[in-house]
């Protein structure tokens, strides 16, 4: 997931629904850079973790210069499809 005020972006992936076990790391931007910086770290945080990671098709989710990490596995959402991204849940919510 990434969210962004304005100023600072963060991307967080949660290991489960609850959220009981996250991993955030906050950048400034967002580019190809920042996101292999954060496959690095997330991989490097739960090594011993087959680790899947559902996302967009934004540009730098794709980039072909991306090292994917050994325990990372992408997952790509289909396109126009909010109820497979989990922040839709809240979002909802909060439109009520």
């Amino acid at each position: 997931m990434l969210a962004g005020n304005g100023k600072t972006f963060t991307c967080m992936v949660s290991s489960n629904q609850q959220l009981s076990n996250c991993f955030f790391w906050e950048f400034s931007h967002l580019d190809g850079t920042c996101f292999q910086d954060f496959l690095d770290l997330f991989s490097k945080a739960y090594p011993d973790a087959l680790n899947l990671v559902q996302m967009d098709f934004c540009h730098f989710h794709k980039s072909l210069d991306l090292k994917w990490p050994d325990n990372i596995i992408p997952i790509f959402q289909p396109a126009n499809s909010p109820e497979l991204n989990p922040i839709e849940r809240l979002w909802e919510h909060q439109r009520v």
